[in-house]
């Protein structure tokens, strides 16, 4: 990305870690183990380019019923597929 190798500029710029996830990569075992609507958010976004898996998965999964309307705004907004985002999730909810 950047080669910077001056110690004079390196003192000022702070070196986070940041941890990735990838929701494609991850099993749904490994998603399951969430419990906040993470876990709805992270395996919409992992199938929401399996349109007939991911409509049988929110009418299954009884979570995606619960779900708040917050949480279905992040998985339109991450997703970039709000209008079949919003029927999947108005659907299923029913709201």
């Amino acid at each position: 990305m950047f080669d910077i190798t001056s110690e004079e500029v390196l003192r000022y710029i702070p070196d986070y870690k940041i941890n990735l996830i990838a929701p494609a990569e991850m099993t749904d075992e490994e998603i399951n183990q969430f419990q906040t609507d993470f876990r709805e958010v992270m395996l919409f976004v992992k199938y929401s380019k399996d349109k007939k898996y991911l409509k049988k998965l929110v009418s299954e999964d009884t979570h995606f019923s619960s779900m708040n309307v917050k949480t279905a705004r992040v998985i339109s907004a991450v997703t970039g597929i709000e209008k079949e985002a919003e029927d999947y999730i108005c659907l299923y909810t029913k709201r």
